[in-house]
């Protein structure tokens, strides 16, 4: 099992940067606690993610045939040990090799709005360099409820390359993407 790592961004002026953070990834042991957050983020998707997160930890499964890479991290708050976030990386084998995607990306309900979205997606990203890839993308909608996760990614510098209406659920899909 890979070792927890540590968030070195720690300025105690920002009571966000105050909550020590660990980042694991996800494994036997963090898998039903990350799924329970999982589920008050993303209840609408929850069976896709369930399924994400299940094959991101058996190489055996038959998802693996049509991925590269699948990887997938429990975010602690150190002080409690709990999960208060989740974050991943992924690549199918219909994406470019040097493209990598955010997977199942998001912040417990009740520790938003204190910074953690932002150092995660940024430990994220930097996870994304270190693999060698060239290209961060992600998919997210333009429902109301994920306005905050748009102005991140604005924040973050993550264009709009691409929009797809979705008329039967009302919003549109917007795919972003940065250099990495």
């Amino acid at each position: 099992m890979d070792a927890p790592e540590r968030d070195s961004h720690h300025n105690p002026e920002n009571k966000a940067e105050q909550i020590k953070l660990s980042f694991e990834p996800l494994s036997a042991d963090t898998l039903q606690e990350a799924l329970a957050l999982a589920k008050t983020i993303f209840p609408y998707d929850y069976e896709k993610l369930e399924e994400a997160y299940y094959s991101s930890i058996n190489p055996d499964d038959a998802g693996w045939q049509k991925r590269r890479m699948l990887k997938y991290f429990a975010v602690k708050d150190e002080e409690t040990g709990r999960i208060i976030a989740i974050t991943g990386l992924y690549n199918w084998k219909v994406h470019a090799e040097d493209e990598v995607w955010l997977g199942w990306f998001g912040v417990s309900p009740n520790m938003r709005g204190q910074g953690i979205g932002k150092r995660v997606l940024e430990w994220t990203m930097q996870k994304a360099r270190e693999k060698g890839y060239k290209k961060f993308r992600l998919w997210t909608t333009d429902d109301k409820g994920e306005q905050d996760a748009q102005k991140l990614y604005d924040d973050m510098g993550m264009s709009i390359y691409k929009q797809e209406k979705n008329t039967e659920k009302e919003y549109t899909t917007l795919y972003r993407e940065i250099n990495l």
